[in-house]
């Protein structure tokens, strides 16, 4: 075979970026866990093209809003979403065709709202009608952005992409991430471990494992005082592990009953576990997924020693300029205080 060739079509040129989605790499924690314990997989949905897993969702929602005909050529999309499903869906939208209007809270700490300029997208901005932390968006300030959406679809005939309703997040998971990582390991899975925002990644990859293995156990992972799906009174609801902790004790995507437990995470575990990370297997990832390793070192210490499981690294820190410093994440919330 010439060396120019690649085996399989692997790496050939593509029809577009959309193309790129998925089929991301799934790498052992060796530095990080002791196989006498078990082993730690990562599904590095940081490799998708615009750094996280987010790209799947986008991707799904367009193509069944588009199939099913509630979606057309050029129309408007209005979305109430953030950080890099914002960015995600503009990159989406941009490949389609479609415009973009995302509608964010002034309270949200890092919009990047340059990227979601240059990719075409218009930002409509709500006042924070809460009173929680500066800097932190609370569940409040999301359901503002939420109902803000629906009026502007409601009064331009955009199309209103509601991630946290839209069974398209948990299909992009279901046909895509858990199938790759089933794939990925042969079959040789014991759990797989989630920090939950909409419960679209947990949900759909749980359905994926659940037909294959039913015995595979799929964990809930929540902030600490904000674990409203376990059933706990949310005390903490600026607990600073952003997108995830919505204060929600029943997700439309999520069905609890399928899962085999839940754990609570610190922010602060969740920050020294990203840092290790970093330092001992380099990845730079999000306090999400340092919550979901913390949590997935935790149960190979207890219900789970000797099991395989599996996480989601959803993002890039260093490629979104995400530090990794607990002082300097001290000084900007001073500063927000101030």
């Amino acid at each position: 075979m010439s060396a120019w060739r690649t085996r399989r079509g692997l790496g050939r040129a593509q029809r577009s970026v959309l193309d790129h989605i998925g089929e991301t790499p799934l790498v052992e924690l060796r530095n990080l866990v002791d196989e006498s314990r078990g082993r730690i997989f990562a599904k590095l949905e940081s490799a998708n093209p615009s750094g996280s897993k987010d790209d799947r969702v986008a991707k799904q929602l367009l193509e069944d809003a588009l199939a099913a005909g509630v979606l057309q050529r050029c129309q408007t999309v209005v979305a109430a979403v953030d950080g890099t499903m914002a960015k995600a869906l503009a990159m989406a939208c941009a490949v389609h065709r479609n415009p973009l209007i995302v509608v964010l809270s002034r309270s949200e700490p890092s919009p990047g709202t340059a990227a979601l300029e240059m990719l075409g997208c218009e930002v409509v901005w709500v006042d924070s009608g809460s009173a929680g932390a500066p800097g932190r968006v609370s569940f409040e300030d999301r359901e503002q952005c939420r109902q803000e959406a629906r009026r502007l679809a409601t009064m331009t005939g955009a199309f209103d992409a509601d991630l946290l309703c839209n069974s398209s997040a948990f299909r992009a998971h279901r046909l895509g991430t858990g199938v790759e990582i089933l794939r990925q390991l042969k079959g040789e899975l014991g759990g797989f471990v989630d920090f939950v925002r909409t419960g679209a990644t947990l949900a759909g990859c749980t359905a994926t494992f659940h037909e294959f293995d039913p015995s595979i156990r799929c964990y809930a992972v929540e902030p600490v005082g904000a674990a409203a799906l376990s059933g706990e009174p949310v005390i903490v609801p600026e607990h600073g592990i952003d997108g995830g902790g919505l204060g929600l004790a029943v997700l439309p995507l999520l069905d609890t009953t399928q899962l085999a437990g839940f754990v609570p995470v610190s922010r602060e575990e969740a920050h020294a576990a990203t840092r290790e990370l970093a330092r001992k297997e380099g990845l730079c990832a999000d306090l999400a997924t340092g919550a979901s390793l913390v949590a997935a070192l935790r149960l190979l210490d207890g219900e789970c020693f000797g099991y395989t499981l599996a996480v989601i690294v959803r993002r890039d820190a260093l490629r979104d300029g995400v530090s990794l410093s607990a002082e300097s994440e001290l000084e900007r919330e001073a500063e927000r205080a101030a």
